[in-house]
């Protein structure tokens, strides 16, 4: 009575260590950019898989119906569970550092899969494209350009609004 609800309760509460998806994109980490990522995904009907090392955040998404794999980002185990070869793209977003390691072990899975790495800092950016990476985000510079388009937008139409009515 009280060991068989257990084990019952431990394998269901057991994130899922694989997927069989093909032609999806993996995502590396989940982060509030990696959701937003998911949602335009899912507007676009491409299957995709969040990949992360937090047991219990990836038995959350699940629940949630969102599919995401437990696993070791960096490892080759981990991206092959998540079925990486077999991928169409491959998003990494967890840090500068273990980025590269993800981009090199998934450049080893496949040749072909296109692998976009989101970047903090500037300076690696170049590290990652020798690592493998085909496309670099960079969060803070498209932020930057997406404000700086906001401003330059409603000056221009706040002027446009405008009647001249002297020099």
């Amino acid at each position: 009575l009280i060991v068989v609800p257990l084990f019952q309760q431990a394998l269901e509460d057991r994130p899922p260590e694989s997927t069989d998806l093909t032609d999806h994109v993996v995502i590396c980490s989940y982060t509030p950019r990696s959701d937003v990522l998911a949602g335009e995904l899912e507007a676009a009907n491409v299957p995709y898989v969040f990949v992360d090392d937090d047991a219990e955040l990836v038995v959350d998404l699940n629940n949630e119906g969102t599919n995401a794999i437990y696993g070791e980002l960096d490892q080759e185990e981990t991206l092959r569970a998540a079925n990486a070869g077999r991928a169409d793209a491959l998003v990494t977003d967890i840090g500068d550092e273990t980025n590269a390691m993800v981009i090199l072990t998934a450049r080893e899975l496949s040749s072909d899969l296109t692998i976009v790495s989101v970047v903090e800092d500037d300076e690696v950016a170049s590290y990652h494209r020798y690592a493998g990476a085909d496309e670099i985000v960079r969060p803070r510079r498209v932020l930057g350009q997406s404000l700086a388009t906001k401003a330059t937008t409603t000056v221009s139409a706040e002027l446009r609004d405008t009647i001249e009515l002297s020099e």
